[in-house]
């Protein structure tokens, strides 16, 4: 092997197993691409342990289904193809199992929660160690389901009983946990019941799993059951019985080296109105009218008309008033007869609509200046002051028989003199303006 050859083996290892403590019998190799195993000997141990990179191009895990439930590690491994293989659930006459079992989908018969089991639900781009939730039915995504128990890690922290009979003496252990970020899985199988094999208590096996990096863990059948089989290698521990143990379901890690990372975890980021992942694809929030957004609440679509964090009301295009969460839409409604959707500074409701602004007398468009300076100053001459008489004391001078004190008929003509001047005065003024107007234009 080269140099460059070292140099890259070495990395690759680093990255697989990044939080793993050094010990000075640990031996490192990589039995299939994504796939570290450590072989860790003292004086009393013996451990076997897989740190499995879920993002890892062709990397795959698979559960027992119900009619392939009753084979050993190394059969089941032989009949799926699978490059790694370790024991499951504890199981009972039949090999039915203490908790619930899924595989490939499909929920074995009568499997559940009993009370005090944790599953390890794997799904596509998803894998999860829920704990103790009372689970008595699987949940759409969980595609592949182990279960055991006790819980060893909760978040980083120990969380065995310390009481419990199946945790205070050593035994043979089988465990998993997964990495914070739910990038990596970890596989353990620890030797026990023989000499320089003492086997673990739950809290030795916790504090194993949390320094191969493991944040959440649980611990599997274990005793004569734990088994860890690897393609062109062989079962790689020491089974207490002599031999595997035949038993109800199991684990499997397929490694083809190409292909989907089909349990990475989606890891989105918002590019323009674009939502991008390496493993996950890409889809545009544009298609739906929205917008990407990228906050505590993760990386999603958001509508164009909603905050992206929050709850208040909005009003639609089309009149309609509708709720917004957190950036989603909801309960388009439309407003009651005579009102519609109004927005205000922070949220909207249904409202009579405004009354319109008050626009003034009308204007005609096509008048000439002229016209309207003529228009104006006769209205501004028209307009009567504080001083304008009572009508009725005006028209109390028109004689009945339409002639004026001069005695002349003018058709119903006023007093000229007198008071009355002012009516005939605004009419003679503007006739003079409107002629001026008029010989200008000539």
């Amino acid at each position: 092997m080269t140099s460059r050859s070292c140099s890259l083996l070495a990395a690759l290892l680093l990255a697989l197993a990044p939080a793993a403590s050094a010990h000075a019998g640990d031996s490192w190799s990589t039995p299939h691409p994504g796939v570290a195993r450590l072989h860790r000997t003292s004086s009393t141990q013996n451990i076997n342990a897989l740190v499995v990179d879920l993002c890892h191009a062709g990397v795959s895990l698979r559960a027992t289904k119900h009619g392939e439930r009753g084979r050993t590690p190394s059969s089941f491994g032989s009949l799926t193809g699978a490059h790694a293989v370790v024991n499951g659930d504890f199981f009972a006459s039949g090999y039915s199992t203490d908790g619930l079992a899924v595989g490939d989908g499909a929920v074995w018969p009568g499997s559940g929660d009993h009370g005090y089991v944790t599953p390890l639900a794997i799904g596509d781009h998803r894998i999860e160690l829920p704990h103790h939730n009372n689970i008595t039915a699987h949940a759409a995504w969980m595609r592949q389901v182990v279960s055991g128990h006790p819980t060893l890690l909760d978040d980083g922290n120990h969380v065995g009983n310390p009481g419990d009979p199946l945790c205070i003496n050593r035994h043979p252990r089988t465990a998993v946990g997964i990495s914070e970020d739910h990038s990596k899985l970890i596989v353990v199988v620890v030797d026990g019941r023989a000499p320089g094999r003492a086997g673990m208590t739950c809290k030795e096996l916790s504090a194993l799993l949390k320094g191969l990096g493991a944040f959440d863990a649980v611990n599997l059948d274990g005793g004569g059951s734990s088994a860890m089989w690897i393609r062109n290698v062989g079962v790689v521990n020491n089974p207490s019985d002599g031999s595997q143990r035949v038993v109800g379901n199991h684990l499997a890690v397929f490694a083809r080296g190409s292909g989907a990372a089909t349990h990475c975890p989606c890891k989105r980021q918002c590019k323009g109105s674009k939502i991008i992942d390496e493993h996950c694809g890409e889809g545009d929030c544009a298609v739906f009218g929205a917008n990407c957004a990228d906050d505590q609440l993760g990386v999603r679509c958001v509508s164009v008309f909603c905050p992206a964090l929050g709850q208040r009301k909005t009003c639609l295009p089309d009149g309609r008033i509708a709720d917004c969460d957190n950036g989603g839409l909801k309960n388009g409604k439309a407003c009651a007869a005579g009102k519609t959707c109004q927005l205000t500074a922070t949220s909207a409701a249904c409202a009579a609509p405004p009354a319109p602004p008050d626009s003034g007398p009308p204007v005609i468009a096509d008048a000439s200046a002229n016209d309207l300076l003529v228009d104006a100053r006769v209205a501004e001459l028209s307009t009567p002051d504080a001083g304008t008489r009572d009508a009725a004391a005006d028209d109390a001078r028109v004689t009945p028989h339409g002639t004026d004190s001069m005695g002349g008929e003018l058709g119903g003509g006023c007093n000229v003199g007198g008071e009355g001047a002012l009516p005939t005065a605004l009419l003679l003024l503007a006739l003079g303006v409107t002629l001026r107007f008029a010989s200008a234009r000539n």
